[in-house]
Parts: C-alpha cells; sequence; structure tokens
C-alpha cells in the first residue's frame, strides 16, 4: 500500500460514505486522482465497494520479523594487511537484516509491524528511541533485561567494499516457539510475512507452518544460516539468496550460467512461487513459473559502503510485490534500492524513498537466460 493510499483508507474508515470531490479537497489532490487510488485499493482488497467498506482480514499488510542489531563498520584505508595493525575508521549504526528491510519499507510508503527481541543496555535504549522517532512499530518484540543487543562488525577493504564480517546473534535466540506461539494470531493475520535466517530453525519451521493463508518471504542472511530453510522451501513464497546460499539451498554448485537453470527449477519445484538471486555486479536473477532473467543498472555506484545493500534490495523487491508489480520490475526495484544504499555510509540510506525508488533515471541491461 502507498502512503497515499494508506492516508485515503484512514479517511474512509471515519467516514466511510465520504464523497471522493470531499477526498480530493481534504488531501488537496485531483478527483481523478482520488478515483485511481479507490480503484487500487479495491483491487488490493482494502475496500469493498460503496459505501466504501473495509476489508478487515487484509487491513494488515507487513509483519517483518528478526535480527536487529548494532552494526560496527570498520574500514581500512589502504590494503588490508592480515595479522596486523590497519589503520583506518570505526562507526556504528542500527542494523540487522530485518530491522534494515523493516526500515526501508517504512521509508518506501510500505508500514509494517517488525519483532525483534531487545535488551536494556546503553546501545538497546540507543536505538529503540532511533525505531520510536522513526515511527517503525516494534510493539510486540521481546524485551530483555541485563541483556545486550546482538552485534554485527564488518570489515570493509580499501575500495568500500566487504572484506569479511563476524555477527554475535545469538540474543535471537530469545525468540522461541514459547514467545511467538503468543504472537500467531497476530502475525497470521498478515498478507506478507518477512522472515530473515537469524530466527531460530524451530521459530522458522513454527511460522511457516501455522500461517497457511498469509505469504511467506525469507532472507537468507548467509550460507550457514540458509540451511535452516532447506526443509520448508515448499511453504516459502518469495525467496532471495545470494549465489552462495542458492548453492547451499540446492545443492547445485555453480560454475556457469548454464547451472542458473538448474539452481532455479530446484527451488520451483519444491514450490517457492517467486525466486530473486543476488548475483553481485551482474545484478539480480529473478523467476518464477512464465518469467526470468537477469537485470542489472548499467550505471555504476559510487560505493561507499556495501553493507544494507542486499537488505535494501530484498525491501525494493517486497515493494514491488506489495505493490503488484511485475516479476521484472520487482527485480529492477530491488537493483535500484540497492544501488542507492550502496552509495551511502548507512546501512539504511537517507535518500531511500518511494519517490527515488520509481523515479530511478538509470538504464538497465535485460536478458533472459534459459526458456521458462
Amino acid at each position: 500500500m502507498t502512503k497515499r493510499e494508506q492516508e485515503l483508507l484512514e479517511i474512509i474508515k471515519e467516514n466511510p460514505y465520504i464523497s471522493q470531490n470531499e477526498l480530493a479537497d481534504l488531501l488537496n489532490i485531483k478527483r481523478s486522482s482520488v478515483a485511481v487510488h479507490i480503484s487500487n485499493l479495491i483491487k488490493k482488497g482494502y475496500l469493498v465497494g460503496r459505501a466504501y467498506v473495509i476489508n478487515s482480514n487484509l487491513s494488515k499488510e507487513v509483519c517483518v520479523i528478526g535480527g536487529c542489531n548494532i552494526d560496527f563498520i570498520a574500514k581500512s584505508f589502504e590494503k588490508i594487511n592480515m595479522k596486523d595493525s590497519n589503520p583506518g575508521t570505526l562507526e556504528y549504526s542500527f542494523g540487522g537484516v530485518a530491522k534494515n528491510i523493516a526500515e526501508n519499507l517504512l521509508k518506501m510508503g510500505i508500514d509494517n509491524k517488525f519483532i525483534s527481541v531487545f535488551g536494556d543496555d546503553v546501545y538497546s535504549r540507543e536505538i529503540k528511541d532511533y525505531l520510536k522517532k522513526i515511527g517503525l512499530d516494534f510493539s510486540n518484540s521481546k524485551f530483555l533485561t541485563n541483556r545486550g543487543m546482538s552485534n554485527y562488525i564488518s570489515i570493509l577493504d580499501e575500495n568500500n567494499d566487504l572484506f569479511t564480517a563476524i555477527s554475535s546473534m545469538e540474543v535471537l535466540d530469545e525468540i522461541n516457539i514459547e514467545f511467538i506461539s503468543k504472537l500467531i494470531d497476530l502475525i497470521k493475520s498478515y498478507k506478507y510475512i518477512v522472515m530473515d535466517t537469524n530466527l531460530r530453525e524451530d521459530v522458522l519451521e513454527y511460522i511457516c507452518k501455522n500461517c497457511p493463508n498469509s505469504k511467506i518471504i525469507v532472507d537468507c542472511v548467509s550460507r550457514k544460516k540458509a540451511l535452516k530453510i532447506k526443509k520448508l522451501l515448499k511453504y516459502i513464497y518469495l525467496l532471495k539468496p545470494n549465489i552462495y546460499e542458492a548453492e547451499e539451498l540446492t545443492d547445485i554448485p555453480y560454475e556457469n550460467e548454464s547451472d542458473l537453470e538448474k539452481i532455479v527449477n530446484v527451488f520451483l519445484e519444491k514450490g517457492v512461487k517467486k525466486v530473486f538471486i543476488s548475483m553481485g555486479e551482474k545484478g539480480i536473477l529473478y523467476a518464477d513459473k512464465n518469467e526470468n532473467g537477469i537485470v542489472r543498472i548499467n550505471e555504476k555506484p559510487k560505493i561507499e559502503n556495501t553493507s544494507g545493500c542486499g537488505d535494501a534490495a530484498m525491501s525494493g523487491i517486497i515493494f514491488g510485490v506489495v505493490n503488484e508489480k511485475d516479476i521484472l520490475e520487482c527485480a529492477k526495484l530491488g537493483n535500484v534500492a540497492g544501488f542507492i544504499t550502496a552509495q551511502s555510509m548507512d546501512t539504511v540510506s537517507k535518500n531511500i524513498s518511494e519517490k527515488n525508488l520509481l523515479n530511478f533515471g538509470g538504464s538497465y541491461e535485460i536478458r533472459k537466460i534459459f526458456n521458462s
């Protein structure tokens, strides 16, 4: 749902008999624009006819569940010397795959529920204050005492590309079956449930099996953590691994592009409806039962930090799915979100917005990789 559609829906909830002219006056837009937004809300199932009956079963769209942590970013001025001290800079920001996705979606105009775990140390208080400030709803998260946040430390080379990283995410084990079972009625009321594989394997399975009417979206996070969903692919609507995670999940080594068809077919045959594979500089592979290809942006970004680019790409893809874009357009939006984020030192770029996503002026290379 776009920000404008959300504004319209909130007004209609208060006055279901309001006219389109009155809506246009309230929002200072043309009546014809109101008609388009109303039509979109009806198509998406939020409104049912006149007098604009609210469809409560679809009033909640996106719930994001997973990691929220402190990102420490170490950047080397020169080529990294192993087993030595390397001059550079050290900064920190608020991260976590699920948190980054939730925040990006919010900046793109998609309100969402975010569920994670928080401690009570100085970093925990700082990140909670930040999330409240930006308006991200994390009220159903787990709040611990005498515990800190999970942490992620990335080391960037002289080209600002990821050299290596270490994650300390054990606190996320506090999101267990006992906790999540108390929230399952809330979670399954959402049309889309987005999870990262920082969650425990049993929790991922529990949510997948208990939310049959929701569309499950999963970000794989890493090669090792991706294995948690290897037996759950039949429950997953949309999956976004990188090529290395895709190898782990399919047991098919990627040596050249002829292997991509085999990898994609494994996912589709196991029940995944939409597959997006991050291919690095080559772009994003997209595939469903009807269409496939690889799309990339021709222009090169001025890279400041690649941490967060994958999360941004996933957010762009989800934005496309929620707004009922076709699979190629979703992959384009993922590319754009990653492109914008790469040019920022922040894991969630200040320049991410619905406007910047939709009005990107770059060009694309699009090529089909195999016959559907």
